[in-house]
Protein backbone atom coordinates (compact mmCIF):
# COMPACT_ATOMS: atom_id res chain seq x y z
CA UNK A 1 0.00 0.00 0.00
CA UNK A 2 1.31 3.57 -0.85
CA UNK A 3 2.41 6.32 1.56
CA UNK A 4 -0.63 8.45 2.38
CA UNK A 5 -0.84 12.06 0.93
CA UNK A 6 1.04 15.09 2.97
CA UNK A 7 -1.98 17.24 5.14
CA UNK A 8 -2.74 20.06 3.84
CA UNK A 9 -1.45 23.10 5.03
CA UNK A 10 -2.94 25.16 7.86
CA UNK A 11 -4.53 28.41 7.39
CA UNK A 12 -1.70 30.93 7.38
CA UNK A 13 0.98 28.46 7.47
CA UNK A 14 3.99 28.12 5.54
CA UNK A 15 4.89 26.26 2.22
CA UNK A 16 4.34 22.57 2.57
CA UNK A 17 6.83 20.16 3.95
CA UNK A 18 8.84 18.43 1.12
CA UNK A 19 7.75 14.93 -0.38
CA UNK A 20 8.23 11.81 1.37
CA UNK A 21 11.70 10.39 0.40
CA UNK A 22 11.33 7.97 -3.12
CA UNK A 23 8.81 11.08 -3.97
CA UNK A 24 9.04 12.81 -7.76
CA UNK A 25 11.94 15.99 -7.09
CA UNK A 26 11.08 19.29 -9.29
CA UNK A 27 11.11 18.62 -12.67
CA UNK A 28 13.83 19.48 -14.82
CA UNK A 29 13.55 22.39 -16.99
CA UNK A 30 12.46 21.98 -20.55
CA UNK A 31 14.46 23.92 -23.20
CA UNK A 32 11.73 25.66 -25.26
CA UNK A 33 13.98 26.66 -28.10
CA UNK A 34 13.33 26.51 -31.76
CA UNK A 35 12.87 22.80 -33.40
CA UNK A 36 12.85 20.67 -36.49
CA UNK A 37 9.46 19.56 -37.74
CA UNK A 38 10.12 16.12 -37.71
CA UNK A 39 12.34 14.31 -34.78
CA UNK A 40 15.43 12.36 -35.84
CA UNK A 41 15.81 14.01 -39.20
CA UNK A 42 19.34 15.84 -38.11
CA UNK A 43 22.39 14.63 -37.98
CA UNK A 44 23.12 13.66 -34.19
CA UNK A 45 25.46 16.35 -32.99
CA UNK A 46 27.70 14.33 -30.02
CA UNK A 47 27.95 15.90 -26.65
CA UNK A 48 27.77 15.53 -23.04
CA UNK A 49 24.84 17.11 -21.26
CA UNK A 50 25.13 18.51 -17.89
CA UNK A 51 23.07 17.24 -14.85
CA UNK A 52 20.40 19.43 -13.81
CA UNK A 53 22.39 20.58 -10.61
CA UNK A 54 25.09 21.48 -12.18
CA UNK A 55 23.26 23.31 -15.19
CA UNK A 56 22.22 25.64 -12.80
CA UNK A 57 25.83 26.83 -11.45
CA UNK A 58 26.80 27.26 -15.36
CA UNK A 59 27.21 29.55 -17.80
CA UNK A 60 23.85 28.78 -19.46
CA UNK A 61 21.91 30.09 -16.26
CA UNK A 62 23.53 32.94 -16.42
CA UNK A 63 23.03 33.75 -19.94
CA UNK A 64 19.40 32.51 -20.37
CA UNK A 65 18.19 35.75 -19.45
CA UNK A 66 20.54 37.80 -21.41
CA UNK A 67 20.76 35.64 -24.45
CA UNK A 68 18.81 33.58 -25.27
CA UNK A 69 15.69 34.94 -26.80
CA UNK A 70 18.41 36.23 -29.23
CA UNK A 71 19.81 32.80 -29.89
CA UNK A 72 17.03 31.50 -30.91
CA UNK A 73 15.68 34.06 -33.21
CA UNK A 74 19.61 33.41 -34.89
CA UNK A 75 18.31 30.15 -35.40
CA UNK A 76 15.25 30.79 -36.35
CA UNK A 77 16.12 33.44 -38.94
CA UNK A 78 17.36 30.74 -41.43
CA UNK A 79 16.61 26.83 -39.88
CA UNK A 80 16.01 25.63 -44.02
CA UNK A 81 19.74 26.33 -43.89
CA UNK A 82 20.28 24.24 -41.08
CA UNK A 83 18.03 21.34 -42.00
CA UNK A 84 19.76 21.55 -45.62
CA UNK A 85 23.28 21.06 -44.66
CA UNK A 86 23.00 18.82 -41.09
CA UNK A 87 19.56 16.61 -42.00
CA UNK A 88 19.95 13.18 -42.32
CA UNK A 89 20.79 11.97 -45.59
CA UNK A 90 17.89 10.29 -47.41
CA UNK A 91 18.56 6.31 -48.51
CA UNK A 92 17.19 4.85 -51.15
CA UNK A 93 14.42 2.51 -50.01
CA UNK A 94 14.48 -0.88 -50.61
CA UNK A 95 11.28 -2.93 -51.65
CA UNK A 96 10.35 -3.31 -48.33
CA UNK A 97 8.16 -6.08 -47.03
CA UNK A 98 5.89 -5.90 -44.15
CA UNK A 99 8.02 -5.01 -41.54
CA UNK A 100 10.17 -2.87 -43.98
CA UNK A 101 14.10 -3.75 -42.50
CA UNK A 102 15.29 -5.77 -45.54
CA UNK A 103 15.42 -5.59 -49.22
CA UNK A 104 13.60 -9.19 -49.22
CA UNK A 105 11.09 -8.21 -46.66
CA UNK A 106 12.38 -10.17 -44.27
CA UNK A 107 13.59 -8.71 -40.97
CA UNK A 108 17.37 -8.76 -40.69
CA UNK A 109 19.10 -10.78 -38.36
CA UNK A 110 21.09 -9.24 -35.26
CA UNK A 111 24.88 -9.65 -35.73
CA UNK A 112 26.78 -12.51 -33.58
CA UNK A 113 29.97 -11.21 -32.29
CA UNK A 114 32.74 -13.94 -32.14
CA UNK A 115 35.48 -11.39 -31.19
CA UNK A 116 36.73 -9.29 -28.71
CA UNK A 117 34.43 -6.44 -29.75
CA UNK A 118 37.30 -3.54 -30.00
CA UNK A 119 39.50 -6.45 -31.41
CA UNK A 120 36.57 -7.15 -34.00
CA UNK A 121 36.21 -3.14 -35.03
CA UNK A 122 40.05 -2.55 -35.35
CA UNK A 123 39.97 -5.62 -38.09
CA UNK A 124 37.34 -4.05 -39.56
CA UNK A 125 38.38 -0.55 -39.86
CA UNK A 126 41.57 -2.40 -41.22
CA UNK A 127 39.52 -4.18 -43.52
CA UNK A 128 37.64 -1.50 -44.69
CA UNK A 129 41.09 -0.14 -46.61
CA UNK A 130 41.08 -2.79 -49.13
CA UNK A 131 38.85 -2.35 -52.10
CA UNK A 132 38.41 -5.66 -52.73
CA UNK A 133 35.88 -8.82 -51.46
CA UNK A 134 36.98 -11.18 -48.94
CA UNK A 135 37.34 -14.59 -51.23
CA UNK A 136 39.32 -11.77 -53.57
CA UNK A 137 41.38 -10.79 -50.58
CA UNK A 138 41.80 -14.75 -49.77
CA UNK A 139 42.91 -15.36 -53.04
CA UNK A 140 45.29 -12.18 -53.27
CA UNK A 141 46.82 -13.87 -50.07
CA UNK A 142 47.16 -17.17 -51.64
CA UNK A 143 48.64 -16.23 -54.50
CA UNK A 144 51.08 -13.46 -53.26
CA UNK A 145 49.02 -10.88 -56.03
CA UNK A 146 51.53 -7.75 -56.38
CA UNK A 147 48.60 -5.96 -57.85
CA UNK A 148 46.14 -6.73 -54.82
CA UNK A 149 48.42 -6.13 -51.89
CA UNK A 150 51.43 -3.62 -51.74
CA UNK A 151 54.48 -3.82 -48.36
CA UNK A 152 52.03 -1.59 -46.65
CA UNK A 153 48.91 -3.96 -47.41
CA UNK A 154 51.26 -6.81 -46.28
CA UNK A 155 52.33 -5.43 -42.73
CA UNK A 156 48.94 -4.64 -41.50
CA UNK A 157 47.68 -8.15 -42.34
CA UNK A 158 50.41 -9.43 -40.43
CA UNK A 159 49.09 -7.26 -37.49
CA UNK A 160 45.37 -9.28 -37.41
CA UNK A 161 46.53 -12.73 -37.57
CA UNK A 162 43.55 -14.84 -35.79
CA UNK A 163 45.15 -16.59 -32.56
CA UNK A 164 44.75 -20.00 -30.92
CA UNK A 165 41.69 -19.43 -28.94
CA UNK A 166 40.14 -17.23 -31.72
CA UNK A 167 40.78 -19.86 -33.98
CA UNK A 168 39.47 -22.40 -31.78
CA UNK A 169 35.97 -20.09 -31.01
CA UNK A 170 35.39 -19.78 -34.85
CA UNK A 171 35.78 -23.21 -35.84
CA UNK A 172 33.29 -24.06 -32.76
CA UNK A 173 30.48 -21.55 -34.58
CA UNK A 174 28.02 -23.88 -36.42
CA UNK A 175 25.35 -20.78 -37.29
CA UNK A 176 25.41 -18.96 -40.33
CA UNK A 177 28.09 -17.47 -41.51
CA UNK A 178 26.07 -14.11 -43.12
CA UNK A 179 25.50 -13.04 -39.00
CA UNK A 180 28.77 -12.78 -38.15
CA UNK A 181 30.40 -9.17 -38.45
CA UNK A 182 32.97 -8.58 -40.99
CA UNK A 183 35.98 -9.61 -39.19
CA UNK A 184 34.40 -12.84 -37.76
CA UNK A 185 33.88 -13.52 -41.75
CA UNK A 186 37.60 -12.75 -42.74
CA UNK A 187 39.15 -14.84 -40.32
CA UNK A 188 36.57 -17.75 -41.38
CA UNK A 189 37.79 -17.01 -44.56
CA UNK A 190 41.60 -17.69 -43.85
CA UNK A 191 41.10 -20.28 -41.59
CA UNK A 192 42.22 -22.88 -44.18
CA UNK A 193 45.25 -20.46 -45.69
CA UNK A 194 48.54 -22.80 -45.30
CA UNK A 195 50.35 -21.28 -42.48
CA UNK A 196 49.02 -18.07 -42.86
CA UNK A 197 51.26 -15.95 -40.76
CA UNK A 198 54.38 -17.61 -42.43
CA UNK A 199 52.88 -17.05 -45.72
CA UNK A 200 53.02 -13.09 -45.15
CA UNK A 201 55.79 -13.26 -43.92
CA UNK A 202 57.12 -14.65 -47.45
CA UNK A 203 54.93 -12.25 -48.96
CA UNK A 204 56.49 -9.50 -47.25
CA UNK A 205 60.21 -10.58 -47.58
CA UNK A 206 59.39 -11.23 -51.45
CA UNK A 207 58.05 -7.15 -51.42
CA UNK A 208 61.43 -5.80 -50.42
CA UNK A 209 64.39 -7.95 -51.61
CA UNK A 210 64.80 -6.30 -54.77
CA UNK A 211 64.50 -2.42 -52.51
CA UNK A 212 66.65 -4.08 -50.19
CA UNK A 213 69.23 -5.81 -52.11
CA UNK A 214 69.76 -2.50 -54.40
CA UNK A 215 69.93 -0.16 -51.10
CA UNK A 216 72.51 -2.71 -49.81
CA UNK A 217 75.03 -3.34 -52.68
CA UNK A 218 74.60 0.85 -53.40
CA UNK A 219 75.75 1.40 -49.81
CA UNK A 220 78.26 -1.41 -50.37
CA UNK A 221 79.93 0.10 -53.57
CA UNK A 222 80.21 3.59 -52.20
CA UNK A 223 81.87 2.40 -48.62
CA UNK A 224 84.53 0.52 -50.79
CA UNK A 225 85.13 3.20 -52.97
CA UNK A 226 85.79 5.90 -50.17
CA UNK A 227 87.94 3.09 -48.62
CA UNK A 228 90.05 3.11 -51.89
CA UNK A 229 90.16 6.34 -52.34
CA UNK A 230 91.59 7.09 -49.18
CA UNK A 231 94.12 4.08 -49.55
CA UNK A 232 95.36 5.69 -53.02
CA UNK A 233 94.84 9.03 -52.44
CA UNK A 234 98.62 10.63 -53.06
CA UNK A 235 97.77 14.00 -52.47
CA UNK A 236 96.59 13.19 -49.14
CA UNK A 237 99.70 11.13 -48.46
CA UNK A 238 101.94 13.30 -49.00
CA UNK A 239 99.80 16.11 -47.31
CA UNK A 240 99.80 14.00 -44.08
CA UNK A 241 103.80 13.97 -44.50
CA UNK A 242 103.24 17.67 -44.47
CA UNK A 243 101.36 17.63 -41.41
CA UNK A 244 103.45 15.58 -39.51
CA UNK A 245 106.63 17.79 -40.22
CA UNK A 246 104.45 20.99 -38.87
CA UNK A 247 103.47 19.09 -36.06
CA UNK A 248 106.98 17.66 -34.80
CA UNK A 249 108.53 21.01 -35.58
CA UNK A 250 105.28 22.85 -33.27
CA UNK A 251 106.26 20.08 -30.43
CA UNK A 252 110.08 20.35 -30.56
CA UNK A 253 112.00 19.63 -27.02
CA UNK A 254 108.63 18.29 -26.18
CA UNK A 255 107.73 14.92 -24.75
CA UNK A 256 104.62 15.37 -28.25
CA UNK A 257 108.18 16.35 -30.47
CA UNK A 258 109.77 13.44 -32.17
CA UNK A 259 106.62 11.57 -33.59
CA UNK A 260 106.30 8.87 -36.25
CA UNK A 261 103.11 9.54 -36.91
CA UNK A 262 99.35 10.28 -35.17
CA UNK A 263 95.94 9.98 -34.76
CA UNK A 264 93.43 11.02 -36.94
CA UNK A 265 92.23 13.26 -34.00
CA UNK A 266 94.99 15.24 -35.30
CA UNK A 267 93.13 16.16 -38.27
CA UNK A 268 90.42 18.07 -36.09
CA UNK A 269 93.47 19.69 -34.56
CA UNK A 270 94.48 21.36 -37.46
CA UNK A 271 91.22 23.15 -37.73
CA UNK A 272 90.95 24.23 -34.47
CA UNK A 273 94.67 25.83 -33.72
CA UNK A 274 94.74 29.12 -34.94
CA UNK A 275 97.06 31.91 -35.46
CA UNK A 276 98.33 34.39 -32.83
CA UNK A 277 97.92 37.26 -35.06
CA UNK A 278 94.45 36.82 -36.98
CA UNK A 279 91.88 33.97 -37.60
CA UNK A 280 93.41 31.72 -39.89
CA UNK A 281 94.29 28.05 -39.11
CA UNK A 282 96.95 25.63 -39.60
CA UNK A 283 95.47 24.37 -42.50
CA UNK A 284 95.62 27.73 -43.93
CA UNK A 285 99.06 28.03 -43.59
CA UNK A 286 99.74 24.79 -45.09
CA UNK A 287 97.39 25.35 -48.18
CA UNK A 288 99.42 28.73 -48.36
CA UNK A 289 103.23 26.89 -48.39
CA UNK A 290 102.04 24.15 -50.31
CA UNK A 291 100.64 26.21 -52.81
CA UNK A 292 104.21 28.19 -53.36
CA UNK A 293 105.65 25.04 -53.22
CA UNK A 294 103.82 24.16 -56.31
CA UNK A 295 102.38 21.10 -54.88
CA UNK A 296 99.44 20.86 -56.85
CA UNK A 297 98.52 17.06 -56.08
CA UNK A 298 98.15 18.10 -52.42
CA UNK A 299 96.29 21.38 -53.45
CA UNK A 300 93.55 19.41 -55.39
CA UNK A 301 93.42 16.06 -53.04
CA UNK A 302 89.86 16.46 -51.91
CA UNK A 303 88.46 16.11 -55.65
CA UNK A 304 90.24 12.63 -55.74
CA UNK A 305 87.56 11.86 -52.88
CA UNK A 306 84.59 11.35 -54.67
CA UNK A 307 83.16 9.00 -52.05
CA UNK A 308 83.90 10.46 -49.25
CA UNK A 309 81.08 12.69 -48.35
CA UNK A 310 78.71 9.75 -49.50
CA UNK A 311 80.80 6.93 -47.87
CA UNK A 312 80.83 9.10 -44.38
CA UNK A 313 76.95 8.79 -44.11
CA UNK A 314 76.63 4.63 -44.27
CA UNK A 315 77.33 2.52 -41.54
CA UNK A 316 79.13 -0.51 -42.36
CA UNK A 317 78.59 -2.44 -39.52
CA UNK A 318 74.64 -1.38 -39.87
CA UNK A 319 75.05 -2.56 -43.38
CA UNK A 320 76.34 -6.14 -42.29
CA UNK A 321 73.80 -6.50 -40.00
CA UNK A 322 70.98 -6.06 -42.96
CA UNK A 323 73.31 -8.49 -45.09
CA UNK A 324 72.94 -11.10 -42.36
CA UNK A 325 69.22 -10.54 -41.93
CA UNK A 326 68.54 -10.81 -45.30
CA UNK A 327 70.08 -13.97 -45.55
CA UNK A 328 68.19 -15.53 -42.57
CA UNK A 329 64.71 -13.95 -43.79
CA UNK A 330 66.20 -16.29 -47.06
CA UNK A 331 66.73 -19.33 -44.98
CA UNK A 332 63.17 -18.91 -43.74
CA UNK A 333 61.49 -18.49 -47.36
CA UNK A 334 63.46 -21.95 -47.97
CA UNK A 335 61.58 -23.83 -45.05
CA UNK A 336 58.39 -23.08 -46.64
CA UNK A 337 59.33 -23.21 -50.10
CA UNK A 338 60.04 -27.68 -48.06
CA UNK A 339 56.78 -27.06 -46.60
CA UNK A 340 54.45 -26.06 -49.26
CA UNK A 341 52.19 -28.26 -50.67
CA UNK A 342 53.31 -29.28 -54.35
CA UNK A 343 49.34 -28.27 -55.50
CA UNK A 344 50.03 -24.61 -53.33
CA UNK A 345 50.71 -21.80 -56.01
CA UNK A 346 53.07 -20.51 -53.12
CA UNK A 347 55.33 -23.62 -54.37
CA UNK A 348 55.65 -21.95 -57.89
CA UNK A 349 56.31 -18.65 -56.71
CA UNK A 350 59.24 -19.49 -54.21
CA UNK A 351 61.08 -22.26 -56.86
CA UNK A 352 61.42 -18.89 -58.84
CA UNK A 353 62.66 -16.63 -56.63
CA UNK A 354 64.71 -18.96 -54.08
CA UNK A 355 67.79 -19.24 -56.95
CA UNK A 356 67.53 -15.33 -57.52
CA UNK A 357 67.73 -14.63 -53.70
CA UNK A 358 70.51 -16.42 -53.49
CA UNK A 359 72.34 -15.00 -56.02
CA UNK A 360 71.88 -12.04 -55.32
CA UNK A 361 73.06 -12.80 -51.64
CA UNK A 362 76.28 -14.11 -52.15
CA UNK A 363 76.79 -11.30 -54.46
CA UNK A 364 76.41 -9.26 -51.61
CA UNK A 365 78.52 -11.29 -49.20
CA UNK A 366 81.36 -10.53 -51.62
CA UNK A 367 80.88 -7.36 -51.55
CA UNK A 368 80.69 -7.06 -47.96
CA UNK A 369 83.89 -9.01 -47.13
CA UNK A 370 85.61 -6.39 -50.14
CA UNK A 371 84.38 -3.16 -48.18
CA UNK A 372 85.37 -4.93 -44.53
CA UNK A 373 88.41 -5.44 -46.00
CA UNK A 374 89.32 -2.69 -47.76
CA UNK A 375 88.17 -0.38 -44.50
CA UNK A 376 90.57 -2.82 -42.48
CA UNK A 377 93.70 -1.97 -44.37
CA UNK A 378 92.52 1.44 -44.06
CA UNK A 379 92.97 1.30 -40.37
CA UNK A 380 95.68 0.03 -40.38
CA UNK A 381 97.13 2.40 -42.52
CA UNK A 382 96.35 5.55 -40.86
CA UNK A 383 97.42 3.73 -37.55
CA UNK A 384 93.56 3.44 -35.99
CA UNK A 385 93.21 -0.39 -35.47
CA UNK A 386 91.76 0.78 -31.87
CA UNK A 387 88.13 -0.80 -31.82
CA UNK A 388 86.42 2.68 -30.80
CA UNK A 389 86.22 4.72 -33.94
CA UNK A 390 83.14 3.56 -36.15
CA UNK A 391 84.00 3.71 -40.04
CA UNK A 392 81.63 6.47 -40.45
CA UNK A 393 83.56 8.67 -37.85
CA UNK A 394 86.97 7.33 -39.57
CA UNK A 395 85.67 8.68 -42.82
CA UNK A 396 83.64 11.70 -41.46
CA UNK A 397 87.23 13.20 -40.20
CA UNK A 398 88.48 13.21 -43.59
CA UNK A 399 85.44 14.87 -44.31
CA UNK A 400 85.85 17.66 -41.76
CA UNK A 401 89.31 18.36 -42.79
CA UNK A 402 88.97 18.13 -46.54
CA UNK A 403 86.30 20.84 -46.18
CA UNK A 404 88.29 22.88 -44.53
CA UNK A 405 91.30 22.33 -46.74
CA UNK A 406 89.22 23.19 -49.85
CA UNK A 407 88.05 26.70 -48.08
CA UNK A 408 91.33 27.59 -47.35
CA UNK A 409 92.56 26.64 -50.87
CA UNK A 410 89.71 28.67 -52.39
CA UNK A 411 91.08 31.71 -50.19
CA UNK A 412 94.42 31.52 -50.97
CA UNK A 413 93.71 30.98 -54.73
CA UNK A 414 91.74 34.48 -54.21
CA UNK A 415 94.43 36.52 -52.59
CA UNK A 416 96.65 34.80 -55.02
CA UNK A 417 94.66 36.05 -58.11
CA UNK A 418 94.08 32.56 -59.44
CA UNK A 419 91.26 31.11 -61.58
CA UNK A 420 91.09 28.01 -62.67
CA UNK A 421 88.82 27.12 -65.92
CA UNK A 422 86.36 24.34 -63.64
CA UNK A 423 85.75 27.68 -61.83
CA UNK A 424 85.11 29.59 -64.90
CA UNK A 425 82.31 26.67 -65.88
CA UNK A 426 80.77 26.34 -62.65
CA UNK A 427 81.87 23.18 -61.63
CA UNK A 428 81.87 23.21 -57.79
CA UNK A 429 84.09 21.18 -55.35
CA UNK A 430 81.98 18.80 -53.13
CA UNK A 431 83.74 20.24 -50.25
CA UNK A 432 83.51 23.79 -50.99
CA UNK A 433 81.96 26.37 -48.96
CA UNK A 434 81.22 30.10 -48.50
CA UNK A 435 85.09 31.80 -48.12
CA UNK A 436 85.85 34.85 -45.71
CA UNK A 437 88.86 36.92 -45.28
CA UNK A 438 91.18 35.39 -43.04
CA UNK A 439 94.27 34.35 -44.46
CA UNK A 440 94.98 37.09 -46.73
CA UNK A 441 98.86 37.61 -45.10
CA UNK A 442 99.91 33.94 -45.53
CA UNK A 443 98.15 34.01 -48.95
CA UNK A 444 100.83 37.07 -49.56
CA UNK A 445 103.83 35.74 -48.20
CA UNK A 446 102.78 32.43 -50.27
CA UNK A 447 102.62 34.53 -53.11
CA UNK A 448 106.45 36.18 -52.98
CA UNK A 449 107.43 32.99 -52.19
CA UNK A 450 106.53 31.12 -55.45
CA UNK A 451 108.97 29.77 -57.74
CA UNK A 452 111.57 29.49 -54.56
CA UNK A 453 113.42 25.49 -54.54
CA UNK A 454 112.11 25.14 -51.30
CA UNK A 455 111.54 21.57 -49.54
CA UNK A 456 110.16 20.44 -46.57
CA UNK A 457 113.00 18.59 -44.89
CA UNK A 458 115.13 20.69 -47.28
CA UNK A 459 117.86 22.85 -46.10
CA UNK A 460 115.59 26.43 -46.85
CA UNK A 461 112.03 25.32 -45.72
CA UNK A 462 110.71 25.56 -42.46
CA UNK A 463 109.82 21.83 -41.58
CA UNK A 464 113.72 21.66 -42.05
CA UNK A 465 114.65 24.72 -39.43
Amino acid sequence: CGMPPPPPPMPGGGPPPPPPPGGSGPKAEVYAGPRPQKSGSMKPFHWTKLPQHEAQKAIWNQTKHLYRQQAWKTVEADSAALQSHFSIKKRKKACLGKKGVDGDGKEKAPTTNLLDLRRAQNTSIMLSKFRCSLPCLREAIMLLDPAVLNPDDVHMLKLYVPSDEEITTLRAYEGPVASLGIAERFFLEILDVPRYRERLSCFEYLHAFDDKDAEVTRNLLALSACFDELLHCKGLHELMEVLLAIGNYMNHGSSMGNATGFRLEALDQAIRTRSKIDSTTLIDYMVARCGAMGQTSILNFPETLKHLDEGSKISLAHTSDVVMQMRMGCKAVVAELDLAAEEDPLKAILMRFVPHATARLEAQLDELDKAQQLYADLRRLYGENRGDVSESEFCARFVRFATEFVRARHQWESAAGITHEKDKEGVASPFKRSLGDSGAMLCSAAVEGEGKEESLGGGGGEGGE
